[in-house]
Order: structure tokens, then C-alpha cells, then sequence
């Protein structure tokens, strides 16, 4: 390592987050930098050269991660209005938003490629130096008052802290990807954990009975409770639990072999559809994090020829792996003497047989089947009776949360900077070891909203894109886990074949079981998996922007903005008081249309154009951006009864770019004219989107053009008249798509 990475000092000792109720600016300094050197340490065990590799080909190169925690806290104070001026909006750009792969064969973003030039590890040093100052400064100026909530402005600090301590965990998971040849060194302050517990572990008959009659798991944090949250964490459900019997302990590293080396890999059966799609298309042998000499195959991305790179060196051969698994089902190949060794953050060391595996849930999921009948994984109302209770009197203080208590005993917070024997620490009152920390443990649920889950206008698509069905929680924090992650309020989720410190206990049961799934418009979860699902735990999204995604909902939109007696006249009423600013704006101007849906207005205004500006159709929804496109490029689009909807007469469909996106990052630029369309009235958090067009999106000479129903009407007035925009003309359309006549207000700087 030879550039300079740290603007602080090196530690791996991770202290408590601050109690929101009663804060000093010291206190918020303390964690402020603890949390950003802990993040800069991490990087200090790899070379300069992995900084531009991709440890995982579905994940951009670690100079994006060594950036990006730095960016989010400008890009978020700047929404609260912390922070009233970009640091480098280049980076802030470059740096905002990574990537969220969506499955397993999915090809590398073109950021990871060869031909894509990152800036330079110093630049990249330089500004988050720079940005820590400002923090610092504003840590110590700005005026705050207690308790910090939820609508403080000092949230999206708090915001930017836990982000940045999500990805302490997320860079630790793709060091620990990485070949060994661009480790230089463990940290001197980073204290693996001892191989085995205090006293001998046995795995057999430590089944605990938990639930019964009655019982209910209260899941949800509530809204006052003194310390951050995610908009995940809060809302509320009380689930009726059925006995069942769990794991005392989690599933060790040897009651896992014993399943490599039955062939559990080879045997299709064992496996869910999407599982055996998952181990078929990566060719796996073996937990990822285990090390064999067969020279399996590594999910690292090409740049580098990272990818023909293998983490299990070769013996005698020098050809890599050995083929499809139903060949590796003859005799000799499920590693029957051979000793596995396993690959920790920065080193490589014997396998050690009591800590817990470390797989993704499609592996979790075939050792329970393989296990036999009857086993599961746990849900995540079984998991909240696994905990210890909080003391009486404490339910709603940080003295009920595990890191805000003195000598806790758990491997959570850093105490440790490897998983550990799963019976070092003492259970719970409910009789479970590492109910807390150690490893993420998979768990069946979707990830989904709690009733009465709200988005948080500061990151307003920071879980909700994931209530997919398609996305599987994880809960009770690793040892890695750190300020909110080891919360026991926590709630994370990714996809099933994610890579991640996590592992599993077995549940087994011969009752209901109580797992929340997700359903999406036209599918049904696939529960075959899971036994004894009730249908009355599989609800739809709590995302209504995901319910969307339906070829019903595009006919319905294309029959209210072509063909609707009452509707159809509104988009050329707009446009009409839109051409009047949009016919003087320059002809290199740059017009955002936001909420298009199937695009009658951007395509309206391309017709009256003849300076061909260029216009972005942006709305969440793909159906309808798809559906756009075509109508644009066909000059038609024919809906399912057989009518034929034409483009509007004269529409220059080269001129508009259909997108979309759930959000307006700070890569799509600067616009001089934005026109919302009756979007707020749809948006998840119709005050995130108004905060994004200040600064961010419009340009400072900029028009922006707001239709919206009387219900927004309040909001919109009071938000940008806060934020220093002034209101120059007003509009009424009578007939409009939404409940009573829509109010056209038009804002400048």
C-alpha cells in the first residue's frame, strides 16, 4: 500500500452511536470519525492496484466504494439543506449510485469495464479529506435541537454515518474476494477471532422448543425510539408464532462439510429451481469463502484477468474446475480427505470447524433439504424470540440495544474482525447462541414494508426497489455489524444468491410456519421451498411503484392520456402552458419531463419544437417508458382489444429519450426546463422528488414547471418557496387524471 488512504487514524475499535435524545456536537464528532476511519482502515491491507479491480463481477471496482460513502453525505446534506454547495458534483456523480445485481447471470456494468478510467487514489484521498473537513465544521456550527428526529436536518448526517458503517461491511465482503496476491498486509489493530469456544463444542440434540399458543413476535421500531433508523425499521406487526423447535447453535463450518462431502453440490434435488440455476451457471463445489486445490472458479469481474484467477490453487493440474456437477458424482470428488482451509478478510487459515459457515441462502436452503424432512430455516418472527428481552422499563432507550451496553457478549461491533466459534458467547434467555452477531443468519422471509412503512424523503428508494419477492432477509448482524446494522431492529435483505457474511441455524417444525412472502402483479412466490406457509403471509409489495409493472396498468395509462373523453385533453392543455417558456428556452437547452408515463407530453413538445432540443422522459414505471419508446419510434402502439393508438401528429421521436428510474441521480445532469407530471401524486415521497429538482437537477437560470392536484399544492408551495424559488405564474387545467382540477405552478431561482 503505498498512497496515503487514511485522513484520520487507523482503528478497527468501533464505538456506540450517539442517543438522539441527549447528543452533544462532541459525542456526534466522535462517531462521525470513528465511523469515516474505520471505513479508510479497511482499505489499508490491499494494494493500489485492487482499488481498480472488481472483487465481484456484479459490483464496481473498490475505488467506488472507497469514494461513494464520502459522496453520499454531501449528496444527502444538500437535501436537508445542511450543506447548501457541492464539493466536486464530478464526483458526486460518478460516485452516487452503485449497482444492484439482480441475478446471478447478470452482465458487468459498463463502469467495471477495461476502456472506463477511474480517477486517481489520490484525487479520490484528496476529497474525502475535503469532505470530512466540511462534516467536521458543520458538526460543530450548525443548529440543532434535541431530540434529533426524523424531520431534523442533522438526520441526513446521522444518514450518511450508517450508510457509510453498511459499507464497512459490504468492502469487507469484496476484500475478502479479492486473490491474495493484492493483499499486502493484515492491519496491525485487526484481532482475528480465537479458532475454538471455551469448552468442547457438541452439535448434537441442541435443538431449542421456542413459540406456542398465543404467542406473537412484535416486529417494528417505533418512531421516537433515540437513535437512527431505516425507513424498513419502522412500521408494526404483531405474528402469532407456532412452537418450534431452532438451532441452539448456528450451523458450524463441520456440520456443513459433512454435506460437501455427500455430494450435496452434485444432487439436483436438494436444490430449489433458482438454486440449481445458481450453482449450475457458477459451477460451485464448496462454500465461496472455503479454499480447496482445484482451482474452482472465482466470481471476480474480467478487468485485470481477475477472472482467471483462482482462489483454490491448483495441485497437479492447470486446467480450472472440473465441469458441470453431475459429473463430479463419481467416487473421489466430494473432498473426502481433503482439508479445507478458509479465506477471512485478509488471510488464509486452516478451516476452522466450530465457526460458522459462511453461504448464501440457495445453500442454506439445500442443507436444510438434505438434512430431511421437516427443516427450514427460521422466519424473522421465530428470530425475534430467539433474543433476549430487553429489561423492564428499557423497551424504548439505547440501554435496550446490545452495543450501547457495557462488556455485551456477542461478536458484534468489531469485537472481533472474523466469525467465531458459535459457542463462545452465552445464549440468550431463550436458549440461542449468537442471536445476535457472529454471522447474518438467512432467514425465509421476502423482504417487505412493515404495515404502515413509509419511505424517508432523504433516500427514499433505499429499501423499497427490493420489495421484489426476489429479495430474502437477513437479519441479527455479523461480527462486522456495526451502529444501526446491529441493532436488533435491523432488517436487511439482498438477493438469494448474494455473497455476504451470513449464515444459517435449521429450524424444525411441524406447524404453520409464519414467514412474510411478497407477491407481484401476475406471479405467485414460489413457497414450494418452504413448508406450511400460510396464504394468508403472502401479501403484495408495500412498494405500490413496483404494483405497477403490469401489462393492465400501460393499457389503462395509454387509454387515459389517448382515448379518455375526460382525460385525454390534459396532456395538450399542459403542453399549451408549457410552450410559451419552453419556445424561448435556448436551442442547446435540456428539457426533463418527470412522471411521462407513456409520453404524450414529451412527445407533444418535440412537435412543436424546431430547434431539436433535447428532451428525458423519465417516469419509475418500465412498462410505460417502454411503451413510450414504441409509441415513439412506431408512430403507434396497438393495445390488447386491437386498438390502434397513434403518436401525436408531428412527434420527433429522435429528440426524446425515454428512461427509467426511480430516482434522478446526480449523473443525468443539469436540466433548464423540468416539467413534473402529475408525478408527486404517485411518487413514493412526493417531498424526495422536490428536493432533488432544487440545485440538483435544475439549472440555476432554470424553469421548473410543477402540475400537481390541491392535495400537493400546499407542499410544493411551502417546500421551494423554503428553499429560495419563487412562484411567477399560476395555472388552472379543469379536466385533468386526478382528483379535481390540476394547478400549474411555474418557479424560478
Amino acid at each position: 500500500m503505498a498512497t496515503t488512504l487514511t485522513t484520520g487514524k487507523a482503528t478497527f475499535h468501533s464505538i456506540a452511536p450517539p442517543d438522539l435524545s441527549n447528543c452533544t456536537r462532541n459525542e456526534i464528532q466522535a462517531y462521525f470519525e470513528n465511523t469515516y476511519d474505520i471505513d479508510e482502515t479497511l482499505f489499508t491491507g490491499i494494494s493500489d492496484a485492487a482499488f481498480y479491480m472488481c472483487p465481484d463481477r456484479l459490483r464496481l471496482p473498490l475505488i467506488f466504494y472507497y469514494a461513494h460513502t464520502a459522496t453520499l453525505y454531501v449528496n444527502k446534506m444538500l437535501a436537508s439543506g445542511m450543506l447548501t454547495e457541492r464539493v466536486n458534483r464530478d464526483f458526486e456523480a460518478l460516485f452516487e449510485t452503485g449497482v444492484d445485481e439482480m441475478s446471478w447471470d447478470d452482465t458487468e456494468n459498463y463502469r467495471m469495464g477495461g476502456t472506463f478510467e477511474w480517477p486517481s487514489l489520490k484525487d479520490v484521498y484528496e476529497y474525502r479529506k475535503s469532505v470530512r473537513d466540511i462534516v467536521t465544521s458543520l458538526i460543530a456550527s450548525y443548529p440543532f435541537e434535541l431530540p434529533i428526529t426524523q424531520e431534523s436536518p442533522m438526520w441526513s448526517l446521522f444518514l450518511g454515518m450508517e450508510h457509510e458503517r453498511i459499507h464497512i461491511e459490504t468492502s469487507s465482503v469484496l476484500i475478502r474476494q479479492l486473490p491474495m496476491s493484492f493483499i499486502t498486509k493484515q492491519p496491525a489493530v485487526w484481532e482475528n477471532a480465537p479458532i475454538k469456544g471455551k469448552t468442547p463444542l457438541s452439535t448434537q440434540d441442541s435443538m431449542v422448543t421456542l413459540g406456542g399458543d398465543g404467542i406473537k413476535a412484535h416486529l417494528g421500531k417505533p418512531k421516537d425510539f433515540p437513535s437512527f433508523g431505516w425507513d424498513n425499521e419502522y412500521g408494526e406487526a404483531a405474528i402469532t408464532v407456532p412452537e418450534f423447535e431452532v438451532s441452539k447453535y448456528l450451523t458450524t463450518n463441520a456440520e456443513f462439510l459433512k454435506f460437501v462431502r455427500a455430494g450435496g453440490y452434485a444432487n439436483e434435488s436438494l436444490w430449489t429451481s433458482e438454486g440449481w440455476k445458481w450453482v449450475e451457471f457458477r459451477d460451485v463445489k464448496h462454500p465461496v469463502f472455503w479454499v480447496c486445490n482445484r482451482g474452482c472458479k472465482n466470481g471476480c469481474g474480467d478487468k485485470g484477468g481477475l477472472s482467471r484467477m483462482s482462489h483454490c490453487e491448483l495441485e497437479n493440474s492447470g486446467e480450472c474446475g472440473e465441469g458441470p456437477p453431475e459429473k463430479r458424482a463419481r467416487a473421489g470428488k466430494f473432498y473426502e480427505d481433503f482439508d479445507f482451509k478458509l479465506r477471512t478478510i485478509y488471510e488464509v487459515i486452516d478451516l476452522p470447524e466450530d465457526w460458522p459457515v459462511e453461504i448464501n441462502y440457495h445453500e442454506a436452503k439445500a442443507f436444510c433439504h438434505w438434512k430431511g424432512e421437516g427443516f427450514r430455516l427460521p422466519t424473522e418472527a421465530e428470530m425475534a424470540l430467539m433474543r433476549t428481552a430487553p429489561a423492564p422499563g428499557t423497551e424504548n432507550t439505547v440501554a435496550s440495544e446490545i452495543i450501547y451496553q457495557d462488556n455485551f457478549q456477542a461478536n458484534i461491533n468489531l469485537k472481533y474482525g472474523s466469525a467465531s466459534p458459535v459457542n463462545l458467547f452465552p445464549p440468550s434467555s431463550a436458549g440461542v447462541c449468537d442471536a445476535q452477531g457472529n454471522v447474518w443468519q438467512w432467514v425465509e422471509d421476502h423482504f417487505n414494508g412493515l404495515p404502515g412503512f413509509e419511505s424517508h424523503y432523504l433516500y427514499d428508494d433505499f429499501s423499497s426497489p427490493c420489495f421484489d419477492g426476489r429479495h430474502t432477509m437477513i437479519l441479527g448482524g455479523s461480527f462486522i455489524a456495526t451502529g444501526d446494522e446491529a441493532s436488533r431492529f435491523a432488517r436487511y435483505a439482498f438477493r438469494r444468491h448474494f455473497i455476504q457474511h451470513a449464515g444459517f441455524r435449521v429450524v424444525r417444525s411441524v406447524n404453520s410456519t409464519p414467514a412474510r412472502l411478497t407477491c407481484m402483479p401476475g406471479s405467485v412466490p414460489e413457497v414450494g421451498a418452504i413448508p406450511r406457509v400460510c396464504e394468508k403471509n403472502v401479501t403484495k409489495t408495500t412498494n405500490n411503484q413496483l404494483w405497477t409493472e403490469s401489462d393492465d396498468y400501460r393499457e389503462d395509462r395509454l387509454r387515459q392520456e389517448y382515448l379518455d373523453a375526460e382525460t385525454a385533453s390534459y396532456p395538450e392543455a399542459l403542453v399549451e402552458q408549457v410552450t410559451p417558456v419552453f419556445s424561448v428556452t435556448s436551442a442547446d437547452a435540456r428539457v426533463l419531463v418527470v412522471g411521462a408515463g407513456t409520453g404524450k407530453v414529451p412527445l407533444l413538445l418535440s412537435a412543436k419544437d424546431d430547434q431539436k432540443r433535447a428532451i428525458v422522459a423519465q417516469d419509475y414505471c418500465g412498462v410505460l417508458t417502454d411503451a413510450g419508446e414504441k409509441l415513439g419510434k412506431d408512430g403507434q402502439f396497438k393495445l390488447q382489444d386491437g386498438t390502434v393508438i397513434a403518436a401525436p401528429k408531428g412527434a420527433k421521436a429522435d429528440q426524446v429519450q425515454f428512461v427509467q428510474l426511480t430516482w434522478l441521480p446526480v449523473e443525468i445532469g443539469l436540466f433548464d426546463l423540468v416539467v413534473v407530471d402529475l408525478f408527486l401524486e404517485r411518487a413514493l415521497n412526493s417531498k424526495a422528488w422536490l428536493v432533488r429538482f432544487i440545485g440538483d437537477i435544475l439549472n440555476d437560470n432554470g424553469t421548473l414547471i410543477i402540475a400537481c392536484s390541491q392535495e400537493k399544492l400546499d407542499e410544493v408551495n411551502t417546500l421551494l418557496s423554503s428553499r429560495s424559488l419563487k412562484c411567477f405564474k399560476t395555472a388552472v387545467i379543469e379536466k385533468a387524471p386526478c382528483d379535481g382540477p390540476a394547478t400549474v405552478t411555474f418557479w424560478k431561482q
